[in-house]
């Protein structure tokens, strides 16, 4: 069997495929969880059967701890698939040591998994939005402050707006009270932000027609506000790092 780690921002993503990518996931915040007990929040009957880890992450101090107890622990050593992205995915970006291997990961595998042209949106602590042209070349992007930190920046810059622990679906698009009316911004807010901009980039592109894949996060909760056609696959970060692992690494 596979480990298959997502080390994001906020959240590390684990996922145990077996040999037919047949897999359970399983989340955890690492902002308040020990990184250094990582292996105590998965099955011990599954980890006894893992023979192989590969991971991407964007927090190199909570990689090193996990790291360090995978090698303790179970005597492997994660692959990083950091540098193989950088060389794998052709791209027009400017200085691609400050590509983040987050945003490489999705779009490898979205280049992997869809046609193209397309944008893949990825909604974790910030949005990333990426553009892959009809040739398959990566020619840039955005990076916006993700939904929960623009709630977080509400609740910490105001004296009287409340907190909001978990997004849900709103009510109505016209809040009655303040919560929902903080509830309806985020929401449909994010889901005009990603219609707008696929518009858009189908005009700056010149585009008949443009793939919208979104992932992580809160996607499944914001695609289905989008107007436009989008795809969400929540796992597309998890699927990647397994493909790879099969194809590349074998």
């Amino acid at each position: 069997m596979l480990l298959a780690l997502d080390i994001g921002n906020s959240t590390i993503s684990a996922g145990i495929f077996d040999a037919e990518g047949f897999y359970k996931r399983y989340d955890f915040d690492h902002r308040q969880f020990d990184a250094g007990k990582f292996l105590s929040g998965l099955p011990k009957r599954k980890l006894s059967k893992i023979t192989r880890i590969v991971y991407s992450s964007v927090v190199p101090a909570i990689a090193d701890k996990i790291k360090f107890q995978i090698k303790k622990e179970l005597s492997l050593v994660p692959e990083n698939v950091e540098v193989f992205l950088k060389n794998n995915v052709e791209h027009k970006y400017k200085n691609v040591s400050q590509l983040g291997v987050d945003r490489l990961l999705v779009i490898k595998g979205a280049l992997e998994f869809y046609k193209t042209p397309f944008l893949v949106i990825d909604m974790g602590t910030a949005i990333t939005v990426d553009y892959v042209n009809s040739l398959g070349v990566f020619e840039g992007g955005m990076i916006i402050p993700g939904v929960s930190v623009g709630l977080k920046a509400l609740e910490r810059e105001t004296a009287l707006l409340p907190e909001i622990n978990k997004l849900k679906k709103p009510n109505d698009l016209c809040g009655k009270n303040t919560k929902d009316c903080m509830l309806s911004g985020s929401v449909y807010g994010a889901a005009s932000m990603i219609d707008g901009l696929v518009r858009r980039f189908l005009k700056e592109k010149k585009c008949r027609a443009i793939n919208v894949v979104i992932t992580g996060g809160i996607s499944p909760l914001i695609a289905e506000f989008c107007e436009v056609k989008v795809v969400v696959d929540y796992d597309l970060a998890l699927r990647t790092l397994f493909f790879i692992s099969q194809r590349y690494f074998s």
